[in-house]
């Protein structure tokens, strides 16, 4: 009897382990076990009680189960959707933005696919985290189409791969941009799904397993990606587009830019050089004239205002400009950009470089330093003539790399906002184009009598942001339109304050001169077309003075249009009057050429071979010495166009090795 009941106990014993611990695999493993459970065994009672359909609450619990079991699938699932998920969020941007179609080129479409899924494979190989791999594809192409997207819509233009350059000065930009940001559908959509994306993929990243890292694969596809990048493989069917407008519109954002990049590189790998035959002139420092006082003076974003149709004025907003017309040399400038880019304008004009020659990645002010230093400059010339030279902003150093350049160039002062003295007067928060005047007057009055003098001026009192209110008073002018809202009204009414300004201080040097009697050309012009957008809006378009806002619209006509501003050559020695359409490129030369200076070699070859069929060149516009306007270079100036890059070229990348300092 004692053995049968320790049998039965030890038999309840063994009976109770199972039931007592049951209870504990199942809070630990409430999926596992859930996978374990016969197909006949009931829903639990929560489940039951839910008042759906037995299973359907269960569902999600069943695919992380799935998930968790397969792991490695689930990757690759993702792993190949990632890339289209990143490219819906990008070209959606620009699609639902500006008009687009949302992918305009089926090649486009999966070069740029291939590349986001190897940089996301190569992450994904080397951390086995999906999230840095979004990360790393999503974020560049989400951040370069919300900046292209806001650019177009102040500027009405895409973002460039030159902007890239102007990355240091972000805080700069910012604070033009910003009074301009406003949200939407196109901004806000993609920014939400970018987020979503990456919240779940981090917690997919907390609860399923972790993968085992494949390094073999990391290689791979870098060794893939590396030959795609230096063989330009998917890129050189895109080498007939020719502005980034285009890129953006058939190829999206960062695609758009990643094939300027590209065909760049390709180029500098492959193609072999143009030779071009120079002829030795030997610098001439012969002069048949005075050697007058000179002033260059580059007024911001100034032009002819009273020229567009819609806008009534009570009495002329620049009446010393109109009148200086008659007894000087003067009509429009084409600008090499328009809306912004000021940098690049006085750069243009100082070396008789086209930027648009150079690397799309460059502009004559990332170069830097130490190519200006090699690099022919007007104010060669005038050292050669024996002028002191002097550059002058009524800005701060901030843009352009303007310190460095001008002292490479070797200009004998080098002056910013710093040197106008903290009771300077300002206007619209910059000092004021009175006070550039002044300055620029009392330079000359301090200057060594024993040598002339030239000053390279740059205003900046007219610059943007233009709001209502942004000077402490309207506009002298009295402008009324029954076109533009209050808004617009306001934004053209704090320019015109502007341009009023200038034209006063234009006005003050002319007086001065006058009554001086000592000779001076005064070479004046606007650098660009101001930026008169609000963000939704542009003035130009409600005026009719633009065709439409979409720059995929205009045609050759319409972007010279839009490249036009006004300027005049005037003295006090004489010469005759005239109507002449000057250029960014050649404004330099000629008024070295209105001095009657010798010229150095590289001044004397822009003379004989550039300047007599050529006028202007960018993307989509080339303007001939004619006046004739094209879409593209015409097969007649196609020689001529060669030999400039190749001499660009060397200027710019070879150490100037043609046209070699003395």
């Amino acid at each position: 009897m004692a053995g049968k009941k320790n049998r039965r106990k030890k038999n309840n014993a063994a009976s109770a382990r199972p039931r007592s611990s049951a209870p504990r695999a199942h809070a630990a493993e409430p999926e596992a076990a859930a996978l374990r459970r016969p197909a006949e065994e009931p829903a639990p009672a929560r489940e039951a009680s839910s008042g759906n359909a037995p299973g359907r609450t269960a569902a999600p619990g069943r695919l992380m189960g799935l998930m968790k079991e397969y792991p490695e699938r689930t990757g690759g699932v993702l792993l190949f959707a990632l890339p289209l998920l990143a490219m819906f969020a990008g070209h959606f941007v620009t699609a639902a933005g500006h008009g687009l179609p949302l992918f305009g080129s089926l090649a486009g479409f999966i070069g740029e696919y291939v590349m986001l899924f190897l940089a996301a494979l190569i992450i994904d190989s080397l951390t086995r985290r999906q999230w840095l791999s979004w990360i790393a594809i999503a974020l560049p192409e989400i951040t370069l189409a919300l900046v292209s997207y806001y650019k177009v819509s102040i500027n009405s233009e895409p973002l460039m791969l030159r902007d890239m350059n102007l990355f240091a000065n972000t805080s700069e930009v910012l604070y033009f941009a910003i009074p301009k940001i406003k949200l939407g559908i196109a901004t806000v959509l993609p920014i939400v799904l970018t987020a979503a994306v990456l919240a779940a993929l981090i917690f997919l990243d907390v609860r399923l397993p972790r993968r085992t890292v494949s390094r073999p694969d990391a290689a791979l596809s870098a060794c893939i990606l590396a030959l795609i990048v230096l063989t330009g493989l998917g890129t050189r069917s895109f080498s007939d587009i020719s502005s980034q407008e285009e890129r953006e519109a058939r190829l999206g954002t960062a695609y758009g830019l990643y094939t300027a990049w590209n065909g760049d590189l390709i180029k500098d790998l492959y193609s072999s050089d143009h030779e071009v035959v120079i002829k030795a002139y030997g610098n001439d420092n012969s002069h048949k004239s005075e050697t007058p006082t000179v002033i260059f003076l580059m007024s911001e974003s100034f032009f002819d205002v009273t020229e567009l149709d819609g806008v009534s004025f009570e009495k002329d907003p620049i009446p010393v400009f109109h009148s200086l017309e008659d007894e000087a040399i003067s009509g429009k400038f084409l600008s090499m950009t328009y809306m912004g880019g000021t940098g690049y304008v006085e750069y243009e004009v100082q070396t008789g470089i086209c930027s648009n020659l150079l690397k799309q990645s460059d502009t004559l002010a990332s170069v830097g330093a130490s190519a200006h230093k090699n690099m022919p400059h007007i104010s060669d010339v005038f050292r050669n003539m024996g002028y002191d030279t002097v550059f002058l902003h009524s800005y701060s150093t901030k843009l352009y790399n303007r310190a460095t350049i001008y002292e490479a160039i070797g200009y004998d002062k080098v002056l910013f906002e710093d040197s106008f003295g903290e009771d300077a007067k300002t206007a619209g928060g910059y000092i004021s184009d009175e006070a550039l005047s002044e300055k620029i007057i009392s330079l000359y009055e301090e200057r060594d009598p024993s040598a002339p003098l030239m000053i390279f001026a740059v205003s900046m009192e007219n610059h943007q942001p233009y709001y209502a209110d942004k000077f402490d008073r309207k506009a002298e002018s009295g402008l009324s339109s029954g076109v533009l809202g209050e808004e617009d009204l306001g934004i053209l009414d704090a320019f015109v304050s502007g341009c009023e300004d200038a034209d006063r201080g234009l006005g003050m040097l002319v007086d001065y001169f006058r009554e001086n009697g000592e000779p001076v050309m005064i070479v004046f012009w606007g650098d660009h077309l101001p930026n008169l957008s609000n963000g939704t809006s542009n003035v130009y378009d409600m005026l009719g003075y633009s065709n439409g806002s979409n720059t995929l619209q205009w045609g050759a006509y319409d972007l010279e249009k839009m490249l036009e501003t006004d300027y005049l050559i005037w003295n006090n020695y004489g010469f005759t009057a005239a109507d002449r359409t000057e250029s960014s490129t050649l404004l330099g030369l000629h008024v070295l050429e209105y001095l009657d200076f010798g010229l150095t070699d590289y001044f004397r070859w822009l003379q004989e071979n550039v300047e007599p069929q050529y006028l202007m060149y960018r993307p989509r516009l080339f303007v001939g010495a004619d006046g004739g306007i094209y879409p593209i270079i015409p097969s007649e100036y196609s020689d001529m166009m060669k030999d400039y890059e190749a001499v660009v070229r060397n200027l710019v990348y070879e150490g100037a090795t043609l046209f070699p300092k003395e």
